[in-house]
């Protein structure tokens, strides 16, 4: 029934299955809640200021000012948006063989080390998850980037200017892309898509007739 995934989708197929499923594949409404849209709204602010259309850093940014004047100076390129086959071959993002989708907030190439800089603004908490989705990161840099040898990718928390990043070389990715593969197959199983309690079921738009939920 699953057909393609995202980091994001396979995360909230984790969560809760039935969650999934009214999203993903029902279509249920699913209006975004205000930490979604701020989260997009500093998006858009980022890129706006890497990309050399805002003059000065907007004050959200601020905690990682350093940070994005090095993306602005290095011509980082913005939202990229790249999908890939069941095989990991570079496809169209809305072609009919689009397996994985993923967008990248900003990347670049170090013009003397070599190294591709992947970097992933995140506008919430952290959490333990963060980091896998930095090992996907790598994984796709790795493809789009044929020539490179290493991928460092990062993770930049705005409101506390916290960073996090992993380095890997062109040597794990054969090892990385299995993992992946192993991660996702029990998704691309699912049949029944029953509900999992979690700390998200208080917000969650399809609480309602639920087995699951108590008030």
């Amino acid at each position: 029934m699953i057909k393609s995934w995202s980091f994001s989708a396979w995360e909230l197929w984790k969560q809760c299955p039935r969650k999934y499923k009214c999203s993903k594949i029902d279509h249920l409404p699913d209006p975004p809640g205000r930490a979604l849209l701020e989260g997009n709204r500093i998006h858009d602010l980022a890129q706006a200021y890497v990309e050399g259309r805002m003059k000065t850093l907007p004050p959200e940014l601020r905690m990682l000012k350093k940070q994005f004047a090095i993306l602005r100076k290095r011509g980082a390129t913005c939202e990229a948006k790249r999908a890939y086959t069941d095989k990991w071959a570079p496809t169209e993002w809305d072609a009919r063989d689009a397996y994985l989708r993923l967008k990248k907030d900003a990347e670049y190439v170090h013009p003397t080390t070599g190294v591709l800089h992947i970097v992933d603004y995140k506008t919430g908490n952290w959490y333990p998850s963060h980091s896998l989705q930095l090992e996907l990161y790598v994984v796709a840099g790795l493809i789009d980037f044929p020539d490179v040898t290493e991928v460092e990718a990062h993770d930049w928390y705005t409101k506390t200017g916290r960073e996090e990043h992993l380095r890997y070389a062109r040597s794990s990715l054969d090892h990385l892309k299995k993992i992946w593969e192993n991660r996702t197959l029990p998704m691309f199983e699912e049949v029944e898509f029953l509900p999992v309690v979690n700390q998200f079921c208080g917000n969650c738009n399809f609480k309602k007739g639920c087995p699951a939920w108590t008030e």
